[in-house]
């Protein structure tokens, strides 16, 4: 009988510790501010922030509200769905978007804006594979038609290697 008590007392708490952990979940889509049902990369970086790459620009999401930003008003919308979009963060956690057409973008917290930090002129056949950043925070552009590295300290952009990969 005492063992049946304690294992009863034992299951509510465990039941009264679990429903204190519970989170609600919330569902992001067009009807709640996003710009785009279709979402083609999902990041998050340092501060908490929810970044979502849709056909349509870049929409953060702070845990209540969404905030639509457009990379590129001279951008054409359908140079958003490229399949070979990246989004990563650098070392200090900032957002950085590469685009298919060579160019990359920062996201400047200061301005609440992004900000083009390269453009390598690509022609149509040229993809971008990947990029990354390594651990002295410079970043690595590895596209069909060659590999560079850039510096945001010194804002210079190298060629390593041309050629096809």
């Amino acid at each position: 009988m005492r063992a049946a008590k304690k294992t009863s007392i034992l299951s509510l708490l465990l039941l009264f510790t679990t429903c204190l952990f519970a989170d609600s979940f919330r569902h992001l889509n067009v009807e709640n501010g996003l710009s785009n049902r279709k979402v083609f990369q999902i990041a998050k970086d340092t501060n908490g922030f929810m970044w979502f790459f849709t056909y349509m620009g870049v929409d953060r999401y702070d845990g209540s509200e969404i905030r639509h930003y457009i990379l590129d008003e001279k951008l054409e919308a359908k140079n958003h769905i490229l399949n070979s979009t990246v989004m990563v963060n650098d070392r200090e956690g900032n957002l950085w978007i590469s685009l298919r057409n060579g160019k990359v973008y920062s996201y400047n917290q200061e301005l609440d804006r992004f900000d083009t930090r390269v453009d390598i002129p690509l022609s149509d056949e040229h993809i971008l594979f990947d990029i990354l950043f390594d651990h002295e925070n410079r970043l690595w552009l590895c596209f069909s038609s060659g590999l560079y590295i850039y510096d945001p300290m010194t804002d210079q952009l190298v060629l390593i290697q041309t050629g096809e990969f």
